[in-house]
């Protein structure tokens, strides 16, 4: 039953892909395993869109709610690898965040208006 589900919710030009599958588990790790490939253009795209996002014209909210649809786009796209280990104390993951964040920051700084800033000392 859940066979006869995939094949027929799935795009009709992936059939042939799961088409000698013989159980749902099986369908569903070759479909995983197509999907599960970065998509290193677009993520290319959102790198470049983010690198030359600048204020201009923009109201300063405006412009930090842009690089957030930017940044919640690429977020969707590479993740920050999650890990749990009980004797664990580094909050490595904590850190990454953090820098990340960091990172965020000073690109939305860097993509101000130079008035903006004098506004703001």
């Amino acid at each position: 039953m859940i066979c006869s589900w995939i094949d027929n919710v799935i795009d009709p030009g992936l059939h042939a892909s799961i088409a000698y599958a013989e159980t749902a588990k099986s369908m569903w790790e070759i479909l995983r395993k197509r999907h599960a490939v970065a998509n290193t253009p677009k993520i290319y795209q959102l790198k470049s869109d983010l690198a030359s996002c600048k204020q201009r014209g923009l109201e300063v909210v405006e412009f930090y709610n842009k690089l957030m649809a930017l940044w919640s786009e690429l977020d969707n796209y590479t993740q920050i690898p999650q890990w749990t280990y009980s004797k664990c104390e580094c909050k490595i993951g904590e850190k990454i965040m953090k820098m990340v964040d960091e990172g965020k920051t000073h690109q939305f700084l860097m993509g101000l208006n130079d008035k903006s800033l004098s506004k703001c000392s």
